[in-house]
């Protein structure tokens, strides 16, 4: 076991300055008069063999980010509350909520105390229905939460239950898989750029501790677009429904190139979801599988994919597993070997594939904690099962793996709740196998590049677009959970685009038109 001493720093804080729409910094951050307290974390070491990878631990907090928020007279009138957090020596924090109900014109920053980290601006949009919530991983060990709301708005709840407090070491999210793996857009990936825009992170939250695992995007044979995510049973086994409210889905975590980067990537975080089905495992008799629907829309800027499935128990030759290992970004592990029929602890023989994986141009691809849940594609990008586990790693590359058929959850338990076919093929269609199936159709368009500059930016930047773009376009502004914020019609040429009317944060712009989209570009407003 691991133990380390934290000291925890609360400072609730209520800003007395007028704002402008131009610059949301209230008061100063050295303002504060923090309560200290000493709480000692025991933390496992993280295993493998079924068992999620523990990301952290939670620590109780209870505070109304609204009940003393202070009138504020001036050009732009809101009430406005600060509280802040910290944890030194801690990797990363997030915050969860037993409820976030924001009206509309409100609005809620997560920073850290330099502001050089800016998760937000949360507002309705992300949790319209109010209730549980948490918002996104910071990656420091201190953090400030300011909520911005209009001065008549009474009705709005922000009610903090606790903060998860990221591990240290080996679990920290970002930078933190092996060295053998393999980032998504190197060579080995090439042939696997839609399928991977069907995975997803997970911080699942459970009890009083939360875990790293990953998950796919998986289609249905109405070809609906319903938002289902296909993981490991043993990540979601234990969360009550409180807890699925406040897992964080996380897609598009990845790398543009090879190498690994030094800066974190952007990320677009989904919260909550429902359970569905998932696997009987009493006596470890099932395959391990937990399908979960998103209760957030998913953000049409994301390009997903909703990944087809293969349940013919046929065993594939070749293929690969996409995946979060220690919740780092995406990585590929392939495999060239015919899979093995197998079972997992106990379990009857035919509930999982055994894997071994292979050496490929820039690494060794295996799975870690982190990977459970993760997708086994063969080589036509179909899901064959997901990872429950086993005793590969970059130490002992020649180790197998095993992941739970897709053909045994199928409907081996005919109750509805415990089988996919009920799911995935709601209207008895009897397909063996489904192809995967985009979230937009609306493709990239690689004429409309464009050039954004100053970045980071306040009050304006400014826009060009080269010759050739079709003119019906507009330069959509989003925030990084999907919302569209602000829309301006442009022309070819240079554009200049007023932001005075958004809160500090980051931002996704793009030029949308009748043949398509730009490529989605960060934009940092401070």
């Amino acid at each position: 076991m691991k133990h380390f001493q934290l000291f925890l720093i609360l400072t609730g804080l209520v800003a007395s300055h007028s704002l402008t729409a131009q610059n949301r910094t209230t008061g100063n951050w050295a303002d504060a008069n923090p309560q200290i307290i000493q709480q000692t974390l025991t933390l496992p070491e993280e295993g493998r063999n079924g068992k999620p990878l523990q990301a952290g631990m939670l620590e109780p907090v209870s505070v109304d980010l609204c009940a003393d928020a202070l009138r504020i007279e001036g050009p732009v009138s809101e009430r406005v509350t600060r509280w802040s957090f910290a944890a030194p020596g801690i990797g990363g924090l997030t915050v969860y909520y037993d409820d976030l109900t924001l009206e509309p014109g409100a609005e809620l920053l997560m920073t850290n105390p330099s502001r050089t980290i800016v998760r937000g601006p949360y507002t309705r949009n992300d949790n319209p229905q109010g209730g549980a919530f948490a918002t996104g991983i910071l990656d420091d060990d201190s953090l400030v939460l300011e909520l911005h709301r209009p001065l008549n708005d009474i009705t709005s709840t922000c009610n903090i239950s606790s903060v998860s407090l990221i591990k240290p070491e080996n679990a920290k999210g970002f930078g933190g898989a092996g060295d053998c793996e393999v980032n998504i857009n190197c060579s080995e990936g090439t042939n696997w750029q839609t399928y991977k825009q069907g995975i997803v992170r997970i911080l699942v939250k459970s009890g009083a501790s939360s875990y790293w695992c990953t998950g796919t995007l998986i289609n249905n044979t109405r070809n609906d677009k319903t938002p289902y995510v296909l993981t490991a049973n043993h990540c979601g086994e234990d969360a009550s429904t409180t807890d699925l409210n406040q897992w964080i889905f996380t897609l598009n975590y990845e790398t543009t190139g090879c190498p690994n980067p030094l800066l974190e990537p952007l990320r677009t975080d989904m919260t909550g979801a429902e359970s569905i089905a998932h696997s009987i495992e009493t006596s470890n008799k099932g395959s391990d599988f937990y399908l979960v629907k998103l209760k957030q829309t998913i953000p049409v800027l994301s390009s997903a994919w909703f990944n087809g499935w293969n349940r013919e128990n046929i065993a594939s030759t070749s293929g690969v597993t996409i995946h979060h290992p220690q919740g780092d970004i995406k990585k590929i592990s392939t495999y060239t070997t015919t899979l093995i029929n197998s079972n997992w602890n106990g379990s009857p023989m035919g509930t999982h594939w055994e894997v071994f994986w292979a050496q490929t141009t820039n690494g060794f691809g295996v799975t870690e904690g982190g990977s459970s849940g993760s997708p086994l594609f063969d080589a036509d990008g179909l899901v064959l099962g997901s990872l429950t586990g086993g005793q590969s790693s970059c130490t002992t590359t020649g180790q197998s793996d095993a992941y739970g058929k897709i053909s045994y959850s199928w409907n081996t338990n005919i109750n509805p709740g415990s089988q996919l076919a009920a799911w995935l093929d709601p209207d008895n269609t009897g397909a063996l196998k489904l192809n995967g199936l985009p979230l937009s159709t609306s493709e990239i368009d690689a004429r409309v590049q464009i050039n954004i500059w100053p970045n980071p930016t306040r009050d304006y930047c400014q826009v060009y677009i080269p010759a050739g773009t079709n003119k019906n376009a507009a330069i959509n502004v989003y925030t990084t959970s999907g919302s569209r914020v602000q829309t301006t019609n442009v022309q070819e040429g240079l554009n200049t685009i007023s932001l005075i009317n958004l809160s500090e944060g980051i931002y996704i712009i793009l030029v949308e038109s009748e043949s398509g989209k730009s490529k989605p570009e960060r934009l940092i407003v401070y």
